[in-house]
């Protein structure tokens, strides 16, 4: 999770503002305000968890090369990939539950981000 002591504490990656771009820390997460609205993308039982997250330095932010797109972190859930029916409802369909195939990709949902080439400034 982002919020997780490992991730903040030892890590030191913190929650990404796109109007901020003082950092106080070595690490920006930029899937914490996700975590802080609900959003996860592993189901464990009826708990979203957000374990699936995406860490950068904060030389991909600084205006050179390459730059995060501002809140353009996201749980990919397209329908296909989302359980329709039973305990995993509305979560990611996995391949396998125990030794039953139910033909999907994941337990978890992927992650991504958009970024862009920018040179320098």
């Amino acid at each position: 999770e982002p919020n997780n002591k490992s991730i903040m504490q030892v890590l030191k990656a913190n929650d990404f503002d796109c109007e901020n771009r003082k950092y106080e820390s070595d690490l920006l997460n930029l899937s914490f305000k996700n975590h802080k609205k609900g959003e996860g993308s592993y189901l464990f039982g009826s708990t979203w968890n957000l374990i699936d997250q995406m860490i950068i330095s904060p030389s991909l932010n600084d205006g050179k090369n390459i730059e995060y797109v501002c809140n353009s972190f996201t749980i990919i859930k397209p329908e296909f990939m989302v359980a329709k029916e039973g305990d995993r409802k509305n979560g990611p369909l996995p391949t396998y539950s125990g030794n039953r195939y139910l033909g999907g990709y994941s337990d978890h949902f992927p992650i991504g981000a958009s970024f862009i080439l920018v040179g320098d400034k």
